[in-house]
């Protein structure tokens, strides 16, 4: 899968378990890079990033919140990179995937991965554009 967006690409890496991002430039991708907050805490999208990416590590079941998108348009990569346990997300009402509103999404195995894309600047406006691996309920 390739999408252009301003000189930055979306492409789905050769290993099927794995988002990739890379950009113009190759640095980071074009993506910025969010730290993971640590279980029980808020991933917080940057202002300015028209994309970023956050590969989240987990030391036995933990949760994240997404939080509030700056602008339609951002994008949120969000991947479990080290799997010691699922990994359960939500946002503040919910996912909207394929038109169904689920309230949680869980990665179940390292690779696991899920991008949104922001419709407003609402915690509610974020929208699952593609996943691998994750289950929403």
């Amino acid at each position: 899968m390739r999408i252009d967006l301003s000189n930055r690409v979306i492409k789905y890496a050769d290993d099927p378990n794995a988002f990739t991002v890379v950009g113009r430039d190759g640095a980071n991708g074009g993506a910025e890079v969010v730290a993971d907050p640590g279980d029980a805490a808020t991933i917080t999208p940057p202002a300015g990033a028209l994309i970023f990416s956050c590969a989240v590590t987990t030391a036995g079941a933990e949760t994240r919140v997404l939080g509030a998108p700056n602008f339609a348009g951002q994008r949120a990569i969000i991947t479990l990179a080290v799997d010691g346990g699922d990994l359960t997300m939500t946002n503040a009402s919910g996912w909207l995937d394929g038109g169904v509103s689920d309230d949680v999404v869980t990665f179940g195995d390292a690779g696991d991965s899920m991008i949104c894309e922001a419709h407003g600047t609402a915690a509610t406006d974020w929208r699952v554009t593609s996943e691998k691996g994750v289950a929403f309920a």
